[in-house]
């Protein structure tokens, strides 16, 4: 999506930095074969772990 073109003078004159974070969407919403309830279970796993642990880095 150039995300990174795009906000590129901003990243390399310091007054944005960028984190890339793997996603777990093959493990929550695209487990076609886990019951809906632990997809979704899983994913706020993950949002948790984003929210509260990397937030903070």
């Amino acid at each position: 999506m150039r995300m990174t073109a795009v906000l590129r003078e901003k990243i390399e004159n310091g007054s944005l930095q960028f984190f890339c974070l793997d996603g777990i969407d093959s493990e929550s919403f695209y487990c076609w074969w886990a019951h809906p309830e632990g997809r979704i279970n899983r994913h706020l796993q993950y949002e948790e772990y984003i929210l509260h642990e990397v937030s903070r880095s």
